[in-house]
């Protein structure tokens, strides 16, 4: 929450959409945050670095990843994917 709070200047849980200064452009990054995330995880358990943090390490991290690439993935459909607005519906 302290991340929305300095990176939009705004109270409140989710990253909205209309909050995003370019989504069409942005949403690329935050899908490639969201699966390092995830990757990091692989890392620690191929590396055997898994030992040396505590047992909810891979799960926060999974879950945390899990929501930005889903939350990348759902911009990226509506800003320009098939779920996008097409300058006819406009």
């Amino acid at each position: 929450m302290s991340w929305f709070r300095w990176a939009f200047d705004k109270k409140g849980v989710a990253p909205t959409v209309n909050l995003w200064k370019d989504p069409s452009e942005t949403w690329q990054n935050v899908l490639l945050v969201g699966l390092s995330m995830m990757v990091s995880v692989k890392v620690l358990v191929w590396t055997g670095s898994d030992a040396y943090t505590p047992e909810p390490t891979g799960m926060i991290l999974t879950l945390a990843g899990s929501l930005v690439t889903l939350n990348a993935i759902y911009v990226g459909l509506i800003t320009v994917g098939p779920l996008a607005k097409s300058d006819e519906e406009e």
